[in-house]
């Protein structure tokens, strides 16, 4: 290699070295700034430093907003206005508009839409509305991650706000998705998760515990083929005394047997679902099924079941820590003050005592035969809570008598 290719080389080095280097400082300003929010004067300031930095420093400037209200402000001055905290419009949108307002937004990572209290500037609801019906395509087209936890009275306005998500965020990029709205009334699942299940690359999924959603077997089973790398599902529990008295809640829910569907999502690690664990029909069908085929999942860790129906206890332990053998947590927290207290101590007893006793047996069994554990039902509960040797027993002892508790 001559002298002037070595450097022509070292030019080349130097020139992809300093937008790392711009980028690095860029991202450590940024980061300082979250921690007092809205402080990004700095990132303004470098971003008007020269061309050089102006493209990466405006990306980790955008990266991250609290709301809308700081894009349209960036609007033409006579489009909007700002009453007692509230940011309306003054005019119809225009297409230069929309051309500035998507100069910033197509660099939004994280969108984080709260209500603010305070010197937070909110964007009144006709503003999403009036964007929605302008825009023709993906506003958002890097937007990685999305919060929502704002009041919102009507299902309509929950639906417009969901039809809004998917239309402008783009199927490849939506990591994280999290929605806290407090609805009394009812809320089909066509309503709230269906248009998500079109952004497979989601990871993490967190609907708030506050709806009135029933979920049946198959939406669950849709959502669980719709979504192969989810990583944390946490779908509604029922909110306390909600709902009409006649409804029956317990077996509107879905029940032990989803969780099957749910082990095909092979890097779900935390999963919050309320579902029906006191359906006998179902455990009968579960075991026979569990004796034919070999279902695993390796990656779950925690489970949350909030008010959960439950009986069999041991069953459904033995279910649990046959499909899902790394599971450590069950938790059932939200039981607590309810009227039967029971199903708390129920779901508190197969995570405290059943699963690692289960685990332990499973340790045991794959020391003693050299090789994969092989069945660990070697032991059952007496109605005073001890273990008995029950010699080689199945599942189908587990699934006929009562609990003691």
């Amino acid at each position: 290699m001559t002298m002037d290719q070595l450097q022509d080389l070292g030019t080349m080095q130097r020139r992809f070295a300093l937008p790392k280097l711009i980028d690095l400082v860029c991202r450590r300003v940024r980061w300082n700034s979250v921690e007092v929010r809205g402080n990004t004067a700095l990132l303004a300031a470098l971003a008007r430093t020269c061309r050089a930095w102006s493209d990466i420093a405006l990306d980790n400037l955008w990266h991250t907003i609290f709301g809308i209200s700081s894009l349209v402000r960036c609007m033409p001055q006579d489009l909007w206005c700002l009453e007692r905290g509230v940011l309306t419009l003054r005019r119809p949108l225009i297409a230069s508009d929309m051309h500035v307002l998507r100069k910033y937004a197509s660099r939004v990572r994280v969108l984080d839409h709260k209500e603010c209290p305070g010197s937070f500037v909110q964007a009144h609801a006709s503003i999403y509305q009036v964007l929605m019906l302008f825009s023709n395509d993906c506003l958002l087209p890097r937007l990685e991650e999305l919060c929502f936890c704002y009041p919102i009275d009507t299902v309509n306005g929950l639906s417009e706000l969901i039809e809004t998500v998917a239309r402008n965020c783009h199927t490849d990029s939506l990591r994280n998705f999290k929605l806290f709205y407090p609805i009394s009334s009812d809320v089909a699942f066509s309503t709230v998760l269906r248009p998500l299940l079109k952004f497979h690359e989601l990871e993490h999924v967190d609907i708030g515990d506050f709806f009135a959603t029933k979920l049946t077997n198959e939406e669950v089973a849709e959502i669980a083929s719709s979504l192969p790398n989810i990583q944390s599902l946490s779908l509604p529990f029922r909110a306390k005394d909600i709902g009409p008295p006649f409804l029956d809640w317990d077996h509107s829910l879905p029940t032990l047997s989803i969780l099957l569907a749910l082990a095909k999502c092979t890097k779900l690690r935390n999963l919050s679902l309320e579902i029906d664990a006191s359906d006998e029909a179902v455990r009968h069908i579960l075991w026979k099924k569990l004796d034919k085929e070999r279902i695993r999942n390796y990656s779950l860790r925690t489970l949350s079941v909030g008010w959960s129906p439950i009986s069999h206890k041991e069953f459904v332990a033995s279910f649990l820590s046959d499909v899902f053998p790394n599971l450590e947590d069950v938790d059932s927290s939200l039981a607590i003050g309810r009227d039967d207290e029971r199903r708390y101590h129920r779901w508190q007893y197969i995570g405290r005592v059943l699963l690692p006793m289960f685990g332990w047996m499973r340790e045991r069994e794959y020391e003693r035969m050299g090789g994969s554990a092989g069945s660990y039902n070697d032991t059952m509960e007496d109605e005073g809570g001890d273990w008995l040797d029950g010699g080689n027993w199945d599942r189908r002892s587990l699934t006929t008598g009562q609990d003691s508790f």
